[in-house]
């Protein structure tokens, strides 16, 4: 029997297995996406309209709109408590602009020689022993350097510490999965050989929008975080006899200042924000994995289905296997909805 396997299912059913079966076998899905995947989601999205040729503004906006889907952010930080008050999606969307308008300027359009395979889900047969699978996944791309190598590009986002996510991408399921994936593509003749894994990092900043004071003296207009700052810089372009006519607001910063300030922050600091690494594969890693994924599937393949209870805390279906039977009917209702899983 072939059957047609996901990394992302692979994972999901190591991590625990009850897991799997509510997520792939009944299709169940969370009503909430965390904020902080959909800012992820948009801005990976936005890299392959910005790869693919498309210009700023329909990358900007296409990022926009799905950054506009996440919920409001008011638990984000004790600053912003009422969630109309915060209008977080805005905010996130915002967030989404700049990071992608600092991006823009640290990695301009023609670095690679080229580029295909952008955010493309194959479909790709592979054979062991008597066991025949299909391997599914999407890619973020496969890119030509300056030297005119391949590697399988890997766009990630996160919120700490770049290198260390680097180090333990090396181990991750996914990367070797969807490198193995491209060894095969080769073997066919659909892809070129790929030398290896292009990691490239993008660290989100963990800046909030904040109170800002708006200092004004006629049509001079000044925005600082703090009163002093702005009204000292109103006057020094006004007489001492007109610095009495200062007026001065206490606002939230607008999601447009906002966007700003992020482009400022992440090129302020490019080697920390944007962090790049090639990882060449040989021939005797991709073996290995080869092996280990065949150990994987052949366990997947006989799965009894026993949940992991170490990994409850970090799972939204706990409310689901907490419940009494009579409970979950009513709970899968309020919590969760079906749809079709695409592996």
């Amino acid at each position: 029997m072939n059957r047609t396997v996901s990394q992302s299912e692979l994972k999901t059913w190591m991590q625990c297995q009850r897991r799997h079966w509510f997520t792939y076998e009944k299709g169940l899905r969370s009503k909430r996406t965390p904020t902080a995947f959909l800012v992820g989601t948009a801005f990976h999205d936005a890299l392959s309209d910005y790869y693919s040729g498309v210009d700023e503004s329909g990358v900007l906006a296409h990022a926009n709109t799905i950054a506009l889907e996440a919920d409001g952010m008011a638990s984000i930080d004790g600053e912003w408590r009422d969630a109309e008050e915060w209008e977080g999606a805005e905010y996130q969307a915002a967030r989404v602009r700049g990071m992608l308008r600092a991006y823009a300027q640290r990695y301009p359009r023609g670095e690679f020689l080229d580029a295909f395979a952008l955010e493309e889900r194959f479909f790709v047969p592979w054979s062991f022993g008597d066991e025949q699978w299909t391997l599914s996944g999407r890619f973020d791309g496969i890119a030509q350097d300056d030297n005119g190598e391949w590697w399988l590009l890997e766009h990630k986002t996160a919120a700490g510490n770049a290198v260390e996510l680097i180090t333990n991408l090396r181990l991750d399921l996914q990367v070797n999965f969807y490198l193995h994936m491209a060894d095969l593509l080769h073997a066919s003749g659909k892809a070129p050989q790929v030398a290896g894994v292009l990691y490239n990092v993008i660290v989100k900043p963990q800046i909030r929008p904040v109170l800002v004071y708006e200092a004004c003296w006629e049509d001079v207009v000044v925005i600082a975080e703090t009163k002093a700052e702005a009204v000292n810089a109103v006057m020094q372009q006004c007489s001492e006899a007109d610095r009495r006519f200062i007026a001065v607001d206490k606002r939230r910063q607008t999601p447009e200042e906002y966007e700003e300030r992020i482009i400022v922050h992440m090129l302020a600091d490019p080697a920390g924000c944007f962090v790049r690494r090639y990882v060449a594969r040989s021939e005797r890693q991709r073996e290995t994995f080869a092996g280990e994924l065949a150990s994987i599937l052949n366990a997947f393949a006989r799965s009894p289905g026993y949940p992991n209870f170490q990994s409850c805390d970090r799972c939204h279906f706990r409310v689901l296997c907490a419940a009494s039977p009579a409970d979950r009917p009513h709970l899968q209702e309020q919590f969760f909805e079906i749809e079709s899983v695409q592996k």
